[in-house]
């Protein structure tokens, strides 16, 4: 089995390559691809051709290192025009017996995607949170259990069409194919969460380069998620602005010397820069690069915090109060999430726990992808594994258990994928 994933990103557009080993139980990261991403601003795409041929470099990187080429690429995709919603419907359960069948979940699961789309939405991802029957409390398996109306509650995520075409139509352009697109938050999710952290109920913030993802898991699966239009490089150009350093000198001095806390730093601590309209470096305080960072890091949790109060006015998973500051605390990732201080400051904002999350080693070239900013593209590698062995399950098991009918391979992989593969 050959896996494919591509991360497009505002600064970096990722390929990799994974294979597993006879016993399909272990993935081999077999090949690795990044280059400077070109053509994309905040998950929207604003040069195809320059897109396209980022997108091809990298994927030539990846499939040269590992000799082998997948069918078709995993795509993470981001960007403020992604929005959510939960949908909750019911059937009556008409069997002579009472119990509910694959063919019920079937039936009200697709019930629950039907309510219509504007014309310039499209969806992306229909993620079933929870089943009650007769009323009562939820559970993720209902087949087999007795009773006479089958609710679910699903987790809606949709995107802008004509955007979500661009970054196909650039996919196609690098002659690749690509699978069902993927949240960023979602498969970041994967790889670096624990399943105590989702059973408990966690946030995670994806800080990419362009806008930052944000999911709410609870009881093991998704309730919520939302897109924030600030990242890493809105960081970056508030130094190039406040400091007037060009975009490549704002982004070093950021590795090198930013922070977001005045804790974290010597009042008498200077560091050297190249500023616009100067022939030589000079010298600054380091407090003064606190003092543009820090405000930009309030901005990005205050939107955080304002999302997720909004969520928590609108409903409570599962009908029970929830409390604003999850048990397993929050997740930090993403390329943006390295920023020195960025987590202490965090911690500080929120009054809650919070941890710096990246993927565990991998085989092959998964130990150079330890990194809060391969946390999307490992999670991809992951996703797209356990995607192709529910749907080989699928196949195995649709003509045994219905007489072959063609719904429970489309079915089947989308409810395991997100409860069974959120236990590994």
């Amino acid at each position: 089995m050959i896996i494919g994933a591509l991360d497009i990103g505002t600064t970096k557009i990722c390929a990799l390559i994974a294979e597993t080993r006879p016993d399909d139980r272990e993935l081999v990261i077999t090949g690795v691809g990044e280059v400077s991403s070109n053509g994309v601003r905040g998950g929207v795409v604003t040069d195809m051709a320059a897109v396209a041929k980022c997108i091809q470099d990298a994927a030539e990187i990846a499939t040269q290192q590992a000799g082998r080429s997948p069918t078709n690429f995993y795509v993470s995709v981001s960007g403020e025009h992604f929005s959510s919603y939960n949908s909750r419907k019911a059937i009556a359960i008409v069997n002579h017996n009472g119990r509910i069948t694959d063919l019920d979940v079937q039936r009200v699961y697709e019930q629950s995607q039907s309510g219509p789309l504007p014309a310039d939405r499209v969806m992306v991802h229909a993620i079933p949170r929870y089943f009650r029957i007769d009323g009562q409390d939820g559970t993720h398996q209902p087949v087999g259990m007795a009773g006479q109306r089958l609710e679910i509650e699903t987790h809606i995520v949709t995107a802008n069409a004509a955007i979500m075409q661009n970054v196909s139509s650039s996919i196609e352009q690098a002659q690749l194919r690509e699978s069902d697109p993927v949240l960023g938050a979602i498969a970041s999710g994967v790889s670096v969460l624990s399943e105590k952290e989702r059973k408990n109920g966690v946030w995670l913030l994806d800080i990419g380069g362009g806008v930052t993802d944000l999911a709410i898991y609870q009881d093991s699966v998704i309730y919520h998620t939302a897109v924030i239009r600030i990242g890493g490089q809105h960081f970056t150009n508030d130094l190039a602005v406040g400091l007037t350093l060009s975009n490549e000198e704002a982004e070093r001095i950021k590795i090198k010397a930013g922070t977001v806390s005045s804790e974290m730093i010597n009042p008498d601590e200077v560091v050297d820069i190249q500023q616009i309209g100067h022939s030589e470096k000079r010298q600054m305080k380091r407090s003064a690069v606190v003092y543009v960072l820090e405000p930009r890091a309030e901005d990005l949790f205050d939107e955080v915090q304002k999302r997720v109060s909004q969520f928590f006015e609108k409903q409570s998973p599962n009908g029970n109060p929830v409390s604003p500051i999850p048990p397993s605390g929050i997740v930090m990732t993403g390329g943006g999430s390295q920023l020195t201080g960025l987590v202490e400051y965090a911690c500080q904002f929120f009054k809650a726990q919070v941890r710096l999350g990246a993927p565990s080693p991998m085989l092959g070239l998964g130990n150079l992808l330890v990194s809060p900013r391969y946390s999307t593209a490992v999670g991809l590698i992951q996703y797209g594994y356990n995607d192709l062995v529910n749907a080989q399950e699928a196949r195995h098991t649709s003509t045994a258990r219905v007489g072959g009918q063609p719904w429970i391979k489309r079915i089947k992989p989308m409810l395991s994928r997100f409860t069974d593969h959120f236990r590994t």
